[in-house]
């Protein structure tokens, strides 16, 4: 953490988020792979569900089975939700330095888990998204955002200006 200055605020670095929320986003895919394929013998699933946002049901017909046009449309869910929330997740934590910045990153990627499987499908906006709602999700999301958290704080440049 950079020493605060009488008179100055801290500027959100724009490029640590993003290189924060790639690496966050990464880091999400993997945990999923490893956590589908202990709980349900596929890595794929999670991908094939985030897939079905873009490309309907169909995605889902047989999510055992790798399809690159279902990982294809998967990733690009994952990645543009990542950007999203990992540059709300930087920008919320940027003054706290690295400690606050996992933990708070974690707490807050939870409450991305919470956004996106119950509000969202509650408000129509993706319906068959509540039935994957399951333990490793909410796992992978508190990775996520522990990670986004942890690699913002690192990769911050302290800059300031007059407040």
């Amino acid at each position: 953490m950079a020493e605060r200055r009488a008179g100055y605020r801290q500027i959100f670095d724009l490029r640590a988020a993003l290189i924060a929320s790639v690496i966050g986003t990464i880091a999400f895919w993997l945990t999923m792979m490893a956590l589908d394929t202990r709980t349900l013998s596929s890595p794929w699933f999670t991908v094939h569900a985030a897939a079905s946002v873009i490309s309907g049901p169909e995605a889902l017909s047989n999510p055992n089975l790798f399809n690159g046009a279902a990982v294809a449309s998967g990733l690009a869910v994952y990645l543009g939700l990542g950007l999203l929330f990992g540059i709300v997740i930087s920008a919320l934590i940027h003054e706290f330095g690295l400690i606050v910045g996992i933990i708070g990153g974690g707490i807050l990627g939870f409450c991305t888990y919470v956004l996106i499987y119950y509000i969202a499908t509650n408000f129509g906006f993706a319906h068959d998204l509540a039935k994957f709602a399951r333990w490793p999700l909410e796992m992978g999301h508190v990775v996520f955002g522990a990670v986004v958290g942890g690699v913002y704080e690192s990769l911050e440049r302290a800059r300031y200006v007059r407040s």
